[in-house]
């Protein structure tokens, strides 16, 4: 009788760091016998095919609006909620978006969402009848600890509002949604409406639809679990793809590192420049200042490198960070969750520059964490201040220490993609519990 592979489907939207991983965990499942699939945007297809996984497309692309220059300008200045706005506009049809999920996970044994996708995967989940597992990559649970990073980068004195700020972060979300996806599922998959979105399922199945946090405790305030989580809720660590090879980087890079002391290394991924003329200036002006010498990772930041740069200054469009950041004196970044796991792995001090959403709340637990020089937001960036934050990171040995003890910390103590692994393979379809408690009809 030939053995049937689990069928699972990974959906997840956004850049480089909020789909990779998913990536690693889809690469973990695989190497346990699963057939997966990871459901993302076109942009992101040759990434996840770079990993050997199948891909399927998610309609649409959110994040396409920030190589539009108006927007990026809308960013450097740090007026962050009217780039979101625009984001809101700019969204693709929603029955086409939440068409490709059910798509893509037709003969779905299990279906992993990540935040952005969790009403569509979330019906047809349950259209399936099979188990859905919702996959964060930061703290988002509600909890009297801290409030959510949306609405705050610091907790609030009141526990009681840092709870609520999750219900209102949510009940806004879902007024948002409401109308298409439960229009969408009486027609596409013959369901009644979902009453609240997919929070009172996860609450109303009683432990059944397990909530996995693919991060530590570095980004978490207080660098402990929040006391008043419940036990479904699992920390299970960073998610790390294997090991770049040496030769899987750009020989001349190999060559520059090698050429001289730790270099900084400077990259703010998805968060394009708006001019990068000017980010270049600024890092040639940074490696005059320090006397450092520099990686500058192009990300998704149009940069044209020609004459006049100093040899001291290296410019790549980007580079594996399990080879580059150990290898780096110190690392300046945007504090995206995906860079922030990268950077703890790689045991150096950060000099944070936060954008948007939840970058500034993990540049402070960057800090809080001791690995982190107090944070210079990205509106703000200008190269004696930055160059000021490289040289307190690069000579603080008490930072260096910590940010070492950091990195032992991850490799000694949590499983990462495994665990979550475990929790995905373990997890039971919650749709007739949820059905018989009258959370469902």
């Amino acid at each position: 009788m030939a053995h049937h592979a689990k069928k699972v489907v990974i959906v997840t939207s956004g850049s480089r760091g909020d789909v990779q991983p998913y990536c690693a965990l889809g690469l973990e499942l695989a190497a346990r016998g699963c057939d997966v699939v990871v459901c993302t945007e076109e942009r992101v297809r040759p990434l996840v095919e770079s990993f050997g996984l199948k891909y399927a497309r998610l309609y649409g692309d959110p994040t396409a609006m920030l190589y539009d220059p108006a927007h990026q300008a809308l960013l450097a200045e740090g007026r962050i909620m009217k780039v979101m706005a625009a984001a809101a506009k700019n969204q693709a049809p929603p029955e086409k978006v939440l068409g490709s999920v059910a798509e893509a996970a037709e003969g779905a044994d299990v279906i992993v969402s990540a935040a952005l996708t969790q009403p569509g995967t979330a019906s047809v989940a349950e259209k399936l009848g099979v188990p859905w597992v919702p996959v964060f990559l930061g703290p988002v649970w509600p909890t009297r600890e801290f409030c959510s990073w949306a609405l705050s980068a610091t907790p609030w004195r009141w526990k009681w509002a840092n709870k609520a700020s999750y219900k209102l972060l949510l009940s806004a979300l879902w007024a948002q949604e409401r109308a298409h996806v439960n229009a969408w599922r009486a027609k596409a998959l013959s369901l009644a409406p979902l009453r609240g979105g997919v929070m009172p399922l996860v609450e109303g199945a009683g432990g059944a639809i397990p909530v996995v946090l693919m991060s530590g405790y570095e980004i978490v305030p207080g660098q402990r679990r929040p006391p008043d989580y419940p036990d479904f809720v699992q920390f299970t660590g960073y998610a790390y793809v294997p090991p770049a090879r040496e030769a899987d980087v750009e020989p001349s890079l190999r060559a520059f590192v090698a050429a001289g002391p730790p270099p900084v290394c400077l990259g703010f991924g998805s968060m394009p420049a708006p001019d990068p003329r000017k980010l270049l200036e600024m890092a040639a002006e940074v490696v005059r200042l320090t006397g450092r010498r520099a990686v500058l990772l192009a990300g998704w930041s149009d940069l044209k490198t020609g004459a006049g740069l100093p040899a001291e200054l290296f410019v790549a469009r980007e580079a594996p960070h399990d080879w580059l950041l150990p290898r780096c004196c110190c690392v300046v970044h945007h504090c995206g969750i995906g860079t922030c796991a990268a950077v703890l792995r790689a045991g150096v001090p950060s000099v944070p520059c936060p954008v948007m959403l939840d970058q500034p709340a993990n540049a402070l637990r960057l800090v809080e964490a001791g690995c982190a020089v107090k944070p210079l937001p990205f509106a703000r960036l200008a190269a004696p201040a930055l160059a000021a934050r490289v040289e307190a990171a690069c000579g603080d040995a008490v930072m260096a220490a910590r940010a070492a003890e950091a990195a032992a910390g991850i490799a000694r103590d949590w499983r990462g993609v495994a665990a979550a692994a475990d929790a995905v393979l373990s997890a039971q379809s919650p749709w007739p519990k949820l059905r018989a408690a009258g959370v469902i009809s």
